[in-house]
């Protein structure tokens, strides 16, 4: 068995009556719910995070994109990969989910 550590970056200040007064953290999430201080911590904190899964042992790290929206932080898969290998010795980067439909031309996918 393998394990892959995996963490969607997700913005974690979301104000308690979300639910309530939007309708998505998907697309429409208003910009003004970003903090950029608290956004450069928190994204500096996950990266360490997924470093630090390197160090654990684990045997992949698993990367996404989401596009800055509240359930993930996390934009091109392949500039997060990129990024892990100059700080992870051991585990395996995973992309799990690059969407060809955003790139253009779609070829950016294979040659990142």
């Amino acid at each position: 068995m393998r394990f892959t550590w995996f963490n969607l970056m997700p913005w974690p200040d979301l104000p308690d009556d979300f639910r309530t007064r939007y309708r998505s953290v998907w697309v429409d999430i208003p910009n003004r719910l970003y903090d950029p201080v608290r956004g450069n911590a928190i994204y500096h904190e996950y990266m360490d995070q997924l470093e630090y899964a390197d160090s654990l042992g684990f045997d992949g790290i698993g990367v996404n994109e989401h596009h800055q929206n509240g359930y993930g932080l996390m934009p091109s898969p392949n500039i997060i990969a990129a990024t892990l290998t100059r700080r992870t010795s051991r585990a395996a980067i995973c992309v799990i989910g690059n969407s060809i439909a955003l790139y253009n031309p779609p070829i950016r996918v294979a040659e990142e």
